[in-house]
């Protein structure tokens, strides 16, 4: 039984402790996160090897481009459903605000709201990071295709 080394190396930890009640808290933790897209040429280059390796028979760059590419959206979809699971524990907050019997203070229902605002903004920049990531990738690996 043999395992493939992961060539996505991320603190993948981080997803399962984000805290959606502190949006500048989650902010930093996924700026953190987003460092790995600012590093993927890197990556690429470290993992993916030029046509002198190849011709050497070292690396299997179809299988590396695979696994790459499969680690990348396993990644990019765990990411999103922690966002996603903010959005929502956002929009649930502004709910329970707006039935509260006792007349919640507008500001803190346009708080909420903002907080929405903020994690649905956080999705779309993950989805033109994601985007960009997968360009890279893909014109890294079109050789080998």
């Amino acid at each position: 039984m043999s395992t493939k080394k992961q060539l996505i190396v991320t603190d993948t930890d981080i997803l399962k402790e984000l805290d959606c009640s502190d949006p500048l808290k989650f902010q930093n933790r996924i700026m953190r996160l987003r460092k790995f897209d600012d590093k993927i040429i890197n990556i690429l280059n470290a993992e993916i090897p030029t046509e002198s390796f190849i011709s050497k028979g070292q690396v299997n760059p179809v299988n590396k481009c695979n696994q790459f590419k499969q680690e990348l959206r396993d990644y990019y979809d765990s990411r999103e459903s922690a966002i996603k699971k903010c959005i929502e524990y956002s929009k649930n907050e502004v709910d329970k605000l707006k039935h509260t019997p006792d007349g919640t203070p507008l500001y803190l229902i346009k708080e909420k709201n903002y907080n929405v605002r903020l994690y649905q903004q956080e999705l779309e920049i993950d989805r033109i990071d994601q985007a960009r990531t997968f360009k890279a990738v893909e014109e890294r690996c079109r050789a080998y295709q």
